[in-house]
């Protein structure tokens, strides 16, 4: 895809002690991907180490992006299983000031969070939102999920979008019908 001149998102939310996603960044550079997530959960010095070995290999505007809150996790989830004690909202803006404060250019986050980080980070400071649906009732296994246009008014600045287009009946329409409701927000 590199060579027929794509652009190459890798999310791999990567996480694990910071000398390994170190390593790990340093390869990644090495094969010119241009944007690429950790998880913000690995800690301010994994984050940091990520985007100092990144940097050294990386393409003139590669972007580390760190993942927040994963959209598939919604408050019973933080509280019962992870022990965290606040929303969704408030641990994804927390996780954003750390990775943003570690050399992150951005974040992967739910729409609903996006015009908060925003606030809290900077307006220059990406929102990367998956869990667009362009019909909310197919929400599958995304318990924060958005509309391209909600997204759009939320101040998201990368939209991603998998199954309302890939299981389509009519991916090409479904597609059309994304890049319309963008336009139209």
């Amino acid at each position: 895809m590199k060579e027929d001149g794509h652009p190459v998102f890798l999310d791999l939310k990567l996480h694990d002690i910071p000398t390994t996603v170190a390593n790990a960044m340093h390869n990644l550079a090495n094969l010119g991907v241009n944007m690429v997530t950790v998880h913000t959960l690995g800690g301010s010095e994994m984050i940091r180490n990520a985007k100092a070995a990144f940097n050294q290999g990386a393409q003139p505007g590669a972007k580390l992006i760190a993942v927040t809150i994963l959209t598939s996790m919604d408050n019973q989830m933080l509280h019962l299983e992870l022990h965290m004690a606040g929303n969704v909202k408030e641990e994804a803006v927390h996780l954003a000031q750390v990775a943003k404060n570690s050399g992150a250019d951005g974040v992967v986050c739910a729409v609903n969070e996006a015009a908060a980080i925003k606030q809290a980070c900077s307006n220059d400071f990406l929102t990367v939102t998956p869990g667009i649906r362009l019909d909310r009732l197919h929400n599958n296994d995304q318990k924060r999920v958005a509309t391209p246009s909600e997204a759009i008014r939320n101040g998201a600045d990368i939209l991603v979008i998998g199954r309302s287009v890939t299981k389509a009946s009519d991916p090409k329409k479904a597609y059309e019908n994304v890049l319309e409701e963008m336009a139209n927000a």
